[in-house]
């Protein structure tokens, strides 16, 4: 029998629930949202992809009819825990992982990611933490290292952008929930804070859009 290469596997990917991932339905229908915020078209920086599912949602947001962006980062984790995947899908694990075990976190996104109609609006990937991306972005959302720390640093070091938002808005995830309070106490006169515990997200939009 023929060894198999990496150019013979054919996994379909249609829709973002497709991927391995935690990000949800009622998420993405939020991405659409805030995206549909602007009137004009939105550069959007992703922190933090797993294996594309909610850039694949991002990616969605962004038609042929506009020039709109995504741009990721990363700092690429999951390449040393790549059995993961087998908790989120089953079968997704076993096509990719078991026929193509050396695959890492960076191509099995690249993989997926390639399948969507609006690849082309995915503009950079960046290795590293917040610190390697600019500031220069529409919308920016977060889903990296949920600690206080990190979280309230990264809502720093982006203060000013138009929309800022991210998942995990739970009380399992207490760092998220203290480090949304603390910048929002201090930042209320710019922005306006939504939070939906159903889809376990929220969002920071400055009041000038």
């Amino acid at each position: 029998m023929a060894q198999r290469t990496r150019e013979d596997v054919n996994m379909i990917i249609t829709k973002a629930m497709d991927i391995p991932g935690e990000t949800t339905e009622l998420q993405h229908e939020w991405y659409q949202k805030i995206v549909n915020w602007f009137y004009y078209k939105p550069k959007i920086l992703e922190i933090g992809c797993a294996w594309g599912r909610g850039s694949w949602a991002w990616l969605d947001c962004i038609t042929d009819t506009n020039d709109g962006s995504l741009e990721i980062l990363d700092n690429w984790a999951y390449s040393r825990r790549y059995s993961k995947i087998k908790i989120y899908d089953e079968n997704y694990y076993n096509h990719i992982g078991q026929i193509f075990p050396d695959y890492n976190q960076k191509e099995i996104l690249l993989y997926n990611l390639k399948q969507n109609k609006n690849f082309k609006k995915l503009k950079h990937i960046y290795t590293g933490k917040y610190l390697a991306a600019p500031k220069s972005y529409d919308i920016v959302y977060l889903d990296d290292d949920h600690s206080q720390e990190n979280v309230l640093n990264e809502l720093n070091y982006f203060n000013g952008i138009p929309v800022i938002c991210g998942d995990d808005f739970a009380q399992s995830q207490p760092g998220v929930l203290k480090a949304i309070c603390k910048f929002y106490s201090k930042n209320f006169n710019n922005y306006k804070l939504y939070t939906d515990p159903d889809a376990r997200f929220w969002v920071m939009k400055r009041i000038d859009i």
